[in-house]
């Protein structure tokens, strides 16, 4: 296996990871205001449930990074 083949690989999975991670922040930081309540208590979301947006946008460069090194690998 080449050099490229394995950190696409890499790529790859890291996507999936941090994919799920983008997908589950999401969920906690847009629920609705019925199941915050606990022992009728408003509660809101955590303050890392924000950070969704950075996770998908590195889960989407993770992505190119895989395509363009498996691309690259055939090519050559």
């Amino acid at each position: 296996m080449s050099r490229r083949v394995i950190v696409g690989i890499i790529s790859l999975i890291a996507f999936g990871v941090f994919l799920g991670l983008a997908m589950y922040l999401y969920s906690i930081d847009h629920m609705s205001p019925t199941q915050y309540k606990v022992y009728s208590l408003q509660c809101t979301p955590p303050w890392y449930a924000a950070l969704w947006p950075i996770f998908l946008e590195s889960s989407l460069l993770l992505l190119g990074i895989a395509v363009h090194s498996f691309i690259y690998s055939c090519r050559h």
